[in-house]
């Protein structure tokens, strides 16, 4: 039976990050897509603060803005090949990032 994401709870979404990092899950295909973006804001908040206790995660995200903001190093991948890597800041600030994944400059 098909679950809609956007009836996950904010809990709900936090045991399936939690599921994956532990590795009872491997990947959350389309869980995150179509979620309300506070919900999405607050994934975001999760994964960081659990990064901030030591662990290594590996975010594979389609909004490049969000995760580049997140990441302390990023790969971007064309054809299935690494095309640019370096630091998420880097890379944000990167005309060809910026270009291929419409990505507003950051204000200050």
């Amino acid at each position: 039976q098909f679950v809609s994401p956007e009836s996950f709870t904010f809990m709900e979404s936090v045991l399936i990050v939690s599921m994956v990092i532990l590795g009872g899950l491997g990947s959350i295909p389309g869980v995150i897509f179509g979620l309300a973006p506070i919900i999405v804001s607050k994934i975001f908040k999760t994964i960081n603060g659990i990064n901030r206790e030591g662990v290594t995660v590996l975010l594979v995200e389609q909004n490049a803005r969000a995760a580049l903001k997140l990441s302390h190093r990023g790969y971007v991948l064309e054809n299935g090949r690494i095309a640019l890597e370096g630091k998420g800041e880097e890379l944000l600030n990167n005309e060809q990032v910026r270009g291929a994944y419409q990505i507003r400059p950051l204000v200050s």
